[in-house]
């Protein structure tokens, strides 16, 4: 179970990380450090592994993937599994 821990959806686009994630990512890691929790995240997509160094430099304690060819284009449900399952196994406080 987590404490305050806060998860971040990182969105991403062709293996590149859009800078608003980025962006959530420093507000989260500044909101957990307040509440005694950590930032963490979560970013789905195909061939993604090459992204978890960038979102760790960002301050995310734990990170996250869901790497599938299905993943490839954006679909609403293939992502909306994708990411409940991060949300269950993650089980943040926002």
């Amino acid at each position: 179970m987590s404490t305050n821990n806060i998860l971040v959806f990182v969105e991403q686009r062709n293996g590149k990380i859009l800078p608003a994630s980025f962006q959530l990512l420093a507000l989260a890691t500044d909101l957990a450090g307040k509440t005694g929790g950590q930032a963490e995240a979560c970013v789905v997509g195909e061939s993604i592994s090459g992204l978890t160094d960038a979102i760790a430099a960002q301050g995310a304690k734990k990170i996250y993937t869901v790497d599938d060819a299905e993943l490839a284009m954006y679909r609403p449900g293939p992502y909306a599994s994708a990411l409940a399952g991060a949300i269950d196994a993650a089980d943040p406080k926002a």
